[in-house]
């Protein structure tokens, strides 16, 4: 939701977000399911 409203962001699949991180030179290193809606991307040096 932060996403939404602060950034003008939108949904993205995992897939997606696994896409923009190599992208942008990173790793995905861990994906942590939050019990509300959402979930944590840890990231790390590529």
């Amino acid at each position: 939701m932060q996403m939404f409203v602060g950034c003008r962001g939108r949904e993205r699949s995992l897939s997606e977000w696994k896409a923009l991180v190599q992208a942008g030179g990173l790793a995905l290193e861990e994906c942590v399911r939050l019990r509300s809606l959402g979930s944590i991307l840890v990231l790390g040096a590529g």
